[in-house]
């Protein structure tokens, strides 16, 4: 197994492939001629992004660190130019618990029946909670210092 570790960007940018499949499946499926401009684009990112954000409650039992990682941005005419970046953690090796409490909602190989007997209710009584940052070394062995990040976890 392998952590999977994405950069994140200051801001969230929609991926306009992303956009332009739902729009040309929508038509096909559809059959009918759909209006794309700008306004369309807008109203299927909306809703894309509406089924991702009602998914999974927010815990609130550990503080979230996203740790910083410097990067460069290259381009021809303007050379190399470094920002600063931040690093999460995947959701897989996240802390999942009750949203009321502490117990467990994934314990071991399987979730929990009682909290789990389907994914939507599942999203509804479990949270995912962050990652502190004494857990990114201590828990995983993840440490970043300037433009290095290393990655000492094994399982």
């Amino acid at each position: 197994m392998y952590i999977h570790i994405h950069i994140l960007t200051k801001y969230v940018k929609l991926n306009t492939y992303f956009i332009n499949y739902w729009y040309l499946r929508a038509k096909k499926e559809f059959n009918h001629k759909l209006k794309y401009n700008k306004k369309t684009q807008m109203k299927y990112a909306i809703a894309a992004l509406l089924g991702l954000t009602s998914a999974q409650q927010v815990g609130h039992q550990k503080a979230d660190y996203h740790p910083s990682l410097s990067l460069q941005t290259c381009t021809k005419s303007g050379g190399c130019q470094k920002q600063t970046k931040a690093v999460t953690m995947d959701a897989n090796w996240r802390w999942t618990h009750e949203t009321d409490g502490y117990a467990n909602c994934y314990d071991g190989n399987s979730w929990n029946a009682q909290d789990c007997p389907d994914p939507v209710t599942c999203a509804k009584n479990c949270a995912l909670d962050g990652v502190p940052q004494g857990d990114w070394r201590n828990t995983y062995g993840i440490d970043t210092n300037g433009d290095d990040l290393t990655l000492g976890f094994v399982t």
